[in-house]
This record gives C-alpha cells, structure tokens and sequence, in this order.
C-alpha cells in the first residue's frame, strides 16, 4: 500500500505546485488588492493617487523582505551567489518589488473604480 501512494503521489503534489507557482502566487497582490478596494468605503475621487501609494508601499516591502532574506542567508551561509545565479538574483531584486508594487496599485484603482460602477447603478 504504502509503495502505491508512494508512486501517486508526485502525480497529485507535482500538478498542484505547479499550479500555485504559476497561477495563484503572481495574482496575489491584483487580487489581495482588488478586495480590499472593494470593500471599502467612502473613497474618494483620488483612487489613482491611493492606488500608487498603496503600489508604494507594497513594493517597499518586498524590497525590505528580500534584502533582509537575502542578508541573512548570505551572513548565516545559507547560500552563497556566484556567476549566473548572483545575476538572477539581482533580476529578482528589481523585478519582484516592480511587480507586486504595479500588480497592487492596479487591483486597488480597478476595485474602487468597480466598486463606484456599482454604488451609482
């Protein structure tokens, strides 16, 4: 019994991964963001300049995240960068903050300009 689940398992565990690391984790700040401008209330008429703070201040974060992660990885010998990987590493210090900041911003502006649709319908 044991040696079956052992050779079904991959078939179940590999699909649902994959599936998170490619659909659900990069729609997370869209739509974390798009919930939350939904459900509030009394906005008013500068959700663009809301939505870029809010873009702001999430990216901030994610760049304050991997730096401290990236910090402390390297003091504790966690990992060491050389060649291609520091390179990647260096794409991912640009790009991820760069994208949860833009992806956060829009699902906030796209929420509460949804949200006023609805209330003057």
């Amino acid at each position: 019994m044991f040696l079956m689940w052992a050779a079904c398992a991959p078939v179940v565990v590999i699909p649902g991964v994959h599936f998170l690391l490619i659909i659900v984790v990069p729609l997370v700040p869209f739509v974390a963001a798009y919930r939350t401008a939904k459900k509030a209330k009394n906005l008013n008429d500068t959700v663009g300049v809301q939505g870029l703070t809010l873009g702001l201040i999430v990216a901030l974060i994610v760049l304050l995240a991997i730096i401290i992660l990236l910090v402390l990885g390297n003091q504790l010998g966690v990992y060491e960068f050389e060649g291609r990987a520091k390179a990647l590493v260096w794409i991912i210090v640009f790009i991820a903050p760069l994208y949860s900041g833009s992806m956060s911003a829009l699902g906030f502006m796209y929420g509460a300009l949804k949200s006023k649709k609805l209330e003057s319908d």
